[in-house]
């Protein structure tokens, strides 16, 4: 039986679900990479849609904040994101998708990171003015994108080095290489057999008078390890040989694994959604499909305006909580397409039936508290918090403000959908 609500003026002017992003994270966030990378050049990786924080808004906001670099994948992110940001420095990480439509990445100026040849000898007859620059990626360990090689290195690298020698339109700006496993406490060793391969590489071209203008290789937790700063074996090249940093979720505020702490990062996403009904149900009522959960006491159900169709994982079922001024509320029964239950009778039976009355917002991720982190979630949903935000859909709205401080149901705009 549907229960009567308390009058509630919020019910009127409900907010959709949304995520809204704080400046003053993301600027708190930033100043711990620089603190962590005092000389560096910083890549802010903004592929994906930003992490699933939106890639042109991201990318504005950092550029006020001085970044005028940025990683994304693909082609079609490249040339999304050009046509907003027509001179900063836009660099694909994605591998040769692009190699069907080089005319359009040369056309745009983005700049790809190379692994095989023939990648730029189909570059190279396009590029009839000027110079177009390139990354060259070298595999230390990641067994993905880059120049690999068992033993010596030279007999690898050797036709690279002919090719820029004999196209000189074509130029290298950096090295790339890429850590596969520093966000582990236990994988020191492994880090450091990496770095000792990269120099490798970085002596074989430095001996052919090659040197590139950028050493590439830090990600958020190899920033957090230390290697945002000169490292052993060619720290002689600080003075002609500029340092990239390329934070991801460092720059989101969000910690990969346990393992690897920082400085306090801040999340810049704070993610809610409305209450949408409320009714009393009888123990022994089954809740969601399937009927997976089954009331064991009179239980307050709350409906929240959210599902896996805006990137709430499906594996929170009867798992997951939310947050409601400050405490959990449990996940009831599976999580539907656009909706899911939570328990709200310790609220009701309290007398507070007013913090979940109709219109009421909650939180699902934000700060503030364990339950509601993207890490929680990734392990509850038995994945990583990459996988989490990036699963955040289109239709749900994101909106920039100066804190995390709700916002009025008319600052929230309506998500654009195809």
């Amino acid at each position: 039986m549907v229960q009567p609500h308390p009058k509630n003026k919020k019910a009127i002017l409900a907010q959709p679900t949304h995520v809204q992003l704080s400046r003053k994270a993301l600027a708190h966030n930033l100043k711990c990479v620089r603190q962590n990378a005092p000389k560096a050049n910083i890549v802010a990786m903004i592929k994906s849609n930003a992490y699933g924080h939106g890639m042109g808004m991201m990318a504005q906001e950092l550029a006020a904040l001085g970044v005028s670099s940025f990683g994304v994948a693909t082609l079609a992110e490249g040339i999304h994101l050009r046509r907003q940001r027509p001179e900063e420095e836009i660099i694909l990480f994605g591998g040769a998708s692009w190699l069907g439509q080089a005319e359009a990445l040369v056309r745009h100026r983005l700049t790809p990171v190379i692994t095989h040849l023939s990648e730029l000898e189909v570059l190279a007859p396009l590029v009839t003015t000027g110079t177009f620059g390139i990354h060259l990626g070298i595999d230390t360990g990641m067994s993905r994108l880059g120049i690999y090689w068992e033993s010596q290195p030279e007999p690898v690298l050797m036709p690279f080095i002919e090719f820029f020698q004999n196209h000189p339109q074509i130029t290298l700006e950096a090295l790339a290489t890429h850590f596969a496993k520093a966000d582990e406490k236990s994988a020191q060793s492994l880090c450091e057999a990496q770095m000792a391969q990269y120099t490798q590489a970085v002596s074989v071209f430095n001996a052919h008078n090659l040197l590139p203008k950028r050493f590439s290789i830090a990600n958020s937790s190899g920033v957090l390890r230390g290697y945002g700063k000169y490292a052993k074996g060619f720290a002689e090249h600080q003075f002609r040989v500029q340092l990239d940093v390329r934070p991801g979720l460092m720059l989101y505020g969000i910690e990969s694994r346990d393992e690897v702490k920082s400085s306090p990062l801040m999340p810049l996403a704070h993610w809610r959604a409305p209450i949408v009904a409320r009714k009393r149900v009888k123990q022994g009522r089954a809740v969601s499909y399937g009927g997976t959960h089954i009331c064991q006491k009179d239980t307050e159900i709350a409906v929240i305006g959210a599902g896996y169709g805006d990137g709430v994982p499906r594996l929170l079922s009867d798992r997951g909580k939310v947050i409601i001024n400050s405490k959990p509320a449990v996940i009831l029964g599976r999580v539907c397409m656009d909706l899911f239950m939570v328990d709200v009778t310790d609220w009701v039976d309290a007398g507070e039936g007013a913090e979940v009355a109709l219109g009421e917002s909650v939180t699902l991720l934000g700060p503030g508290h364990a339950d509601s982190m993207a890490t929680e979630w990734a392990r509850l949903a038995q994945t990583i918090p990459y996988e989490i935000m990036t699963g955040i859909t289109t239709r749900v709205p994101r909106v920039w403000s100066d804190d995390h401080q709700p916002l009025a149901a008319a600052d929230i705009p309506l998500p654009a959908l195809e």
